[in-house]
């Protein structure tokens, strides 16, 4: 249930509201105040002028998104205290009922006197929109919601305004089932993600399941006294991406007109034909050819090690692979417009000072809330990715006395073993005092009283097992927007600390390679070379001016002695 917006076209200007609400009747003297004081705020924060700034809300909102209160120098709760002001200036001088005002009905009291978080949070928005349209609760139905929703949608500054359709339709019809003596009709809840659009590998022949569960099992070292067993097992992610990559090449076989059931054996993909055609499948436009390298790398790599093809057969398919566009060794330009940010000292400062404030809410917290625990993991994240840049992966499954060692009285350690580092090094951290004490705290203290008792793993959810890859990478991004005003996820900081590094030395390739564990310097140095002129030449800069300096004051010396004499 997406709701479109973007054709609405803005009618009115934000000086146009301001002017309007000079004589409107429906505010105090003190409330026209305070919103003209918001409005003013406006054209500094957007670099606009007043009459270029929409005056109609999904516009306003859409703008809107490029701001942060970190940024700006405010507080989130000040920042919503000014969206506030600016969608009532919308609502007064537009004409538009603000359901907020309307009296609720009898009928729908029973929603605010819920003690769940999410009843109250989602349905009693919903609740005041119904019952000034006086509709009772149990007439809503599905068309209701969508007429909710595009109301909200034209009335609301809400950042992220599809995240609240899914929460209400779950949250009302649990309410639903919780209160059958309302008869509340259950309503329609939207997927989260769209449907699977590659093909399941179980209703392929069963020749070619058969192959596939072979070769995971093969990649997973089961029998490691096979003649053809691998000298290691692939991780997990690497196994879910080669089926993934499977996936894939039956996908583009099928859509370039191979039948499912003629898709009976792994071999098949490697027919010459029908790996070109896998490969020009994902390129798409020839002209702007898409990377596919590693698609076709890992495809190969199963030919060669676990199918073991003819030789000849090998060499026509290497060179089909490294054909194949690659994609380059360089930084995606959203992270490079996120790092620079951070030539401005302002922003690493904050970025270094979040864990701590987020620290000081923890202690003053609930210590059962699962928002308290979720600013804990977000506090203990930051911070080791601060002075530690792992990878997502290693972060999200760090446990006690295997990754952290934690040693009052000395040193305390973070490892991480080489089996389990995608680059196959093992690196071994000494963990910062101030973070040691957090994580001590947080292990002796803070997670008991969440869990009832000890936890294995640093990051865990209710069910005391860790959490996944995207929560941590979701709480890492979330808080750094708020306290920070850069949303970063956690992979930004392997290049935030290599750029500091480079930035203070540069050419200093080996020290951010033994800090990032790569395996090669030549994979540090071509990925971070791009940055070189513009180091080297503040380097060149600072060294110039230095000996200017020193040359100046040779010179006042010399004349000073001149003088003397």
């Amino acid at each position: 249930m997406n709701i479109r917006t973007d054709l609405y076209i803005a009618k009115r200007n934000m000086a146009q509201v301001k002017e309007i609400l000079k004589t409107s009747t429906d505010l105090s003297d003190g409330d026209r105040h305070q919103i003209t004081l918001a409005l003013n705020r406006l054209p500094e924060w957007l670099n606009m002028p007043l009459e270029q700034i929409p005056g109609e809300a999904p516009q306003l909102r859409e703008l809107l998104k490029h701001l942060f209160p970190a940024r700006l120098n405010v507080s989130p709760k000040t920042f919503a205290n000014l969206k506030s002001h600016w969608l009532k200036a919308i609502l007064i001088t537009s004409g538009q009922e603000d359901v907020n005002n309307c009296l609720l009905r009898r009928e729908w009291h029973v929603f605010g006197f819920s003690s769940q978080y999410d009843f109250r949070t989602y349905l009693m928005p919903a609740a005041r929109y119904f019952s000034c349209r006086e509709v009772l609760p149990h007439q809503v139905t599905d068309l209701c919601m969508q007429d909710y929703f595009r109301y909200r949608s034209l009335t609301s500054l809400r950042k992220k305004l599809d995240n609240i359709i899914r929460p209400t339709l779950i949250a009302w019809n649990c309410f639903a089932d919780e209160h059958p003596e309302l008869e509340l009709n259950h309503v329609t809840v939207s997927a989260r993600r769209n449907g699977p659009t590659l093909p399941d590998i179980e209703k392929l022949p069963t020749t070619f399941g058969t192959e596939v569960y072979q070769l995971l099992n093969w990649c997973e070292c089961r029998d490691i006294f096979a003649d053809d067993a691998r000298t290691r097992p692939l991780s997990v992610s690497s196994r879910v991406g080669l089926k993934l990559d499977i996936k894939r090449a039956v996908s583009a076989l099928i859509k370039n007109g191979i039948g499912r059931n003629e898709i009976d054996s792994l071999k098949i993909l490697f027919i010459k034909e029908n790996f070109k055609a896998i490969l020009s499948y994902y390129m798409g436009d020839r002209l702007e050819p898409k990377p596919v390298f590693d698609l076709a790398l890992s495809l190969f790599l199963v030919a060669r090690d676990f199918l073991r093809l003819d030789p000849n057969q090998l060499e026509e398919l290497k060179r089909i692979v490294y054909k194949s566009p690659r994609r380059p060794a360089v930084m995606a330009p959203r992270n490079e417009v996120k790092l620079a940010v951070f030539d401005d000292p302002a922003y690493l400062l904050r970025l270094v000072k979040t864990p701590t404030l987020l620290w000081i809410l923890v202690r003053e917290g609930d210590p059962k809330s699962a928002w308290t625990m979720a600013k804990a993991h977000a506090a203990l994240a930051i911070c080791i990715l601060i002075y530690m840049p792992i990878r997502l992966a290693n972060l999200a499954s760090l446990s006690w006395d295997r990754h952290i060692y934690l040693r009052p009285a000395g040193q305390s350690r973070l490892v991480i073993p080489a089996h389990e580092n995608k680059s196959g090094t093992a690196l071994d951290f000494d963990i910062p005092p101030t973070l040691a004490e957090m994580l001590l705290e947080y292990r002796e203290k803070i997670a008991p009283n969440a869990m009832g008792g000890p936890s294995k793993y640093l990051f865990f959810g209710s069910n005391g097992l860790p959490k996944g890859d995207a929560q941590v990478a979701r709480l890492v991004k979330e808080y750094t927007e708020r306290f920070v005003g850069v949303p970063l996820n956690p992979h930004i900081f392997r290049h935030l600390c290599a750029k500091i590094i480079l930035d203070a030395d540069p050419g200093a390739h080996v020290l951010v390679q033994q800090l990032l564990g790569h395996k090669n310097l030549s994979t540090t140095v071509n990925f971070y070379a791009g940055y070189e002129p513009k180091r080297g030449q503040r380097h060149h800069q600072k060294l110039l001016e230095e000996s200017i300096s020193a040359g100046l004051e040779g010179i006042q010396v010399k004349r000073e002695r001149d003088a003397r004499d």
